[in-house]
């Protein structure tokens, strides 16, 4: 096989397998805090309500109403998280199309496409790329409008101008933080002022048209949802976080280093060619045209004010940033690409052979994670949500794990919006015991983001009665007084079979009984541990429990890390 069949067929595979990867990325990820709060989000504006009115909401986006207009034609189910992915690893692939476009200003077709294999096989791609968030939706958005900027023809005319203006605005609406693209729209009206000696009112009027399209976006987004909607929801949420970011009420110290940090232990290589490929530009940079030239500056330019202007920078994060920094990899990838080309068969062949074993060791550390399950036991536990309580009955987990039921009113949180807690802003025992839930799931931030007060009265109230999972009830060894949160079917156990005394009634081990909310008094009587708890099955208790043997957590943060 010659030079060209061999790269093309290199090529050619490796794009299958990544596909292949992602799909299995698709079905076996588990879901994240993020994915529990979209879907939970979804849900809860599917039947009708109103984010900020009848569920508090710390984050908007339009991705919540778009994927709210699909979920309300169908039953809420489990499997919608398929669905959700599906949609995202789309937009992974229509970023990689744009990408290939914008990459070919700059190199050949050819290195474009290893560029892009390059990026896919990136840790934070397959980690975050499925992710049920507005980043690549807004990524898609950015790298359309520089598109448009890179065009040939007529640029500043009405029409395309006010189409930048619509990008513009919907991105904006899927996340005020998007508004960065005003960066490089700058540069690019520097660029037509100064290098294509523009008219001063040419650019005015392009100006307005663009403040059209924005204006355009927002009076349609409102007309259709309501405007009180979009006021309780967007608007009132959008400004909270703006007026937080300003004042830096929600950065956390030393978060972007370590994020970063991370990264580069992740992906050295890209790092690597990353940092030559900014060497080269810099000292090669008349060897690029003008166009050549500003396309670099203008994703650039996006790519550092992403992270320089992003006062809580994440792992999700990277998923906007890779992409933006792919054309250095790219520069440096053309480089050696041109070494190849005049190079010995024996150099040729050495360079070939490295290559391949880099992107099979990549794809092995791919295939690692996207062929191992770790969304079954989620699975399992919305199935037994579902099957064993009533569509009004809560749960609560300080994140969206009951999905298709009821939570308190602060149902969720992140770490920086945890202060509002601490600071006594709303009271979360007091909503608690408002909505009564009947399953309290345990993870990283449950109980361990809670006050001492609130830890307390929770495991007062509360017992385990499978791995990570509470429901209402209490145990003791010898006598206790305690109060039941909620009326209902509960069981009684004994650790050695004998009877409990409650209320001075002495009940059998195993017995079921109705008791009413209120103060209950529990004692031992002729040894072991006795315990009143909410009398879910055994049967779908021992289910629960064999469903996750090694004790995978429920709740799993956005991270680099395999979780």
């Amino acid at each position: 096989m010659n030079k060209a069949g061999l790269l093309y067929s290199l090529r050619l595979s490796s794009l299958f397998v990544v596909i292949f990867l992602y799909l299995c990325v698709l079905l076996n990820s588990a879901m994240i805090n993020d994915d529990y709060m979209a879907l939970y989000t979804i849900w809860r504006m599917s039947i009708g309500h109103v984010g900020g009115v009848d569920f508090n909401i710390d984050s908007y986006t339009l991705l919540f109403d778009l994927l709210t207009s699909i979920a309300t034609l169908l039953e809420p189910k489990f499997e919608l998280i398929f669905l959700f992915r599906a949609i995202m690893l789309l937009m992974i692939l229509l970023i990689s199309c744009q990408l290939s476009y914008l990459l070919q200003i700059v190199v050949s077709k050819r290195v474009s496409f290893i560029a892009v294999i390059f990026l896919l096989i990136c840790t934070p791609m397959y980690l975050r790329g499925l992710d049920l968030r507005p980043d690549l939706f807004i990524l898609l958005i950015w790298l359309q409008i520089i598109i448009i900027f890179s065009g040939k023809t007529a640029i500043l005319s009405p029409v395309k101008i006010t189409y930048v203006g619509v990008l513009i605005g919907l991105a904006f609406l899927f996340k005020f933080k998007s508004i960065i693209i005003v960066l490089p729209l700058a540069l690019f009206f520097i660029q037509e002022m100064i290098i294509e000696r523009r008219n001063i009112r040419v650019l005015i009027g392009a100006i307005a048209y663009l403040l059209l399209g924005v204006g355009l976006v927002i009076i349609s987004y409102a007309w259709m949802l309501g405007f009180d909607s979009v006021i309780q929801g967007y608007v009132v949420v959008t400004a909270k976080l703006m007026t937080s970011s300003i004042n830096g009420d929600i950065s956390v110290s030393g978060l972007k280093f370590d994020i970063l940090k991370q990264a580069f232990i992740q992906d050295a290589l890209f790092w690597i060619f990353g940092l030559i490929g900014a060497m080269l530009f810099v000292v090669k940079i008349n060897r690029f045209s003008t166009k050549q030239r500003f396309t670099v500056c203008y994703l650039l330019l996006l790519a550092l004010a992403s992270v320089a202007l992003n006062p809580h920078y994440f792992a999700y994060n990277l998923i906007s940033l890779y992409p933006l920094l792919l054309i250095l990899v790219a520069i440096t990838l053309q480089e050696l690409y041109n070494l190849l080309v005049n190079a010995t068969d024996l150099f040729y062949s050495v360079s070939i052979l490295l290559g391949a074993a880099y992107l099979t060791l990549s794809i092995f550390h791919f295939y690692t994670y996207a062929s191992t399950d770790r969304l079954s036991h989620q699975a399992a536990l919305n199935e037994f949500i579902l099957g064993n309580t009533e569509e009004e009955q809560a749960v609560f987990a300080y994140e969206g794990i009951g999905l298709f039921r009821p939570s308190t009113f602060h149902w969720r949180t992140s770490k920086i919006r945890l202060s509002q807690y601490f600071r006594g802003d709303y009271d979360l025992w007091q909503e608690i015991k408002e909505a009564k839930p009947v399953l309290i799931i345990l993870n990283y931030r449950l109980p361990h983001w809670l006050l001492q007060r609130d830890k307390q009265a929770l495991f007062d109230h509360y017992i385990i009665v499978a791995p990570q999972v509470m429901a209402p009830g209490f145990s003791t060894f010898n006598q206790r007084d305690s109060y039941l949160i909620l009326s209902g079917a509960y069981r009684m156990n004994n650790t050695r079979g004998k009877p409990c005394k409650l209320d001075d009634q002495w009940v059998e081990d195993g017995t079921i009984l109705t008791r009413q909310e209120g103060r209950v008094k529990l004692e031992v009587g002729t040894g072991g541990v006795c315990s009143l708890s909410w009398a879910f099955s055994k049967k779908s208790i021992n289910r629960l429990t064999t469903s996750n043997p090694h004790g995978y957590p429920y709740l799993l943060r956005s991270s680099l890390r395999f979780n």
